[in-house]
């Protein structure tokens, strides 16, 4: 991971609690940050399946941190500070 792992976390826990996941305070940051994701210069987007952080009838979730939110966690050098840079 190329951001503050604390920091981060507690971005996607709150948008998670913000869609309802129900299974959110049983999951470890691990099970967070570990997994499906993609970045862009949109921002980097983490996707969680069924039974990850919600019931398989809640389906999947995703969870975008906006470019201009994470900016400032990336590490000088990392290829997600080189992407926040890129216009």
């Amino acid at each position: 991971m190329y951001l503050r792992q604390e920091r981060v976390e507690q971005l996607i826990r709150h948008e998670l609690k913000a869609q309802k996941a129900l299974w959110l305070k049983d999951v470890t940051r691990k099970e967070l940050l570990v997994g499906a994701f993609t970045f862009s210069k949109k921002g980097l987007e983490f996707h969680y399946y069924p039974y990850t952080v919600g019931p398989y009838t809640q389906g999947s979730f995703r969870v975008l941190l906006p470019m201009a939110e994470i900016r400032h966690l990336t590490f000088p050098g990392s290829p997600m500070s080189r992407l926040a840079k890129a216009k």
